[in-house]
């Protein structure tokens, strides 16, 4: 049976929750998702800093580009050259890619400075810089 004292306290609870119940909702769904989050983390062995990595710039490069785009990259940064030629020997492909991943330089034919596999020796260049992948030339003037 109900009493007139019960009525009362739960109408009073009533009035102390309702201003907050539009958030009681969310908030559950929410602490269950984050609990579910943690599950799958612990159990998969999950590591946060796959998540920070993420958001970082050219993040997850080494995995999806050849590595003569990542070298290509590297070299030019390091002597902070911003428009390039390409050599004659690299592939439709890899000259898509280290266009894309050097964005925003500019791979202009009649640049100063020429891109090339190791094994390709351009005339009338000097070699400025080797890695495992590209060479760096600085062309002579004519």
């Amino acid at each position: 049976m109900v009493t007139a004292a019960y009525t009362r306290h739960a109408k009073a609870i009533i009035m102390i929750i309702s201003p907050f119940y539009k958030y009681i909702a969310p908030l559950g769904a929410l602490a269950l998702l984050l609990w579910q989050l943690y599950a799958v983390m612990m159990g998969q062995g999950f590591n946060c800093m796959l998540l920070f990595r993420a958001v970082q710039p050219k993040a997850g490069s080494e995995m999806v580009l050849p590595a003569i785009a990542i070298d290509a990259d590297v070299l030019l940064l390091r002597h902070g050259i911003t428009h390039f030629a390409l050599g004659q020997n690299l592939d439709d492909h890899i000259i898509q890619r280290i266009t894309e991943y050097t964005y925003p330089l500019r791979v202009d034919k009649d640049a100063p400075v020429l891109i090339t596999t190791t094994n390709e020796m351009p005339p009338g260049c000097t070699l400025l810089e080797r890695t495992g992948h590209v060479a760096l030339y600085v062309r002579h003037s004519k």
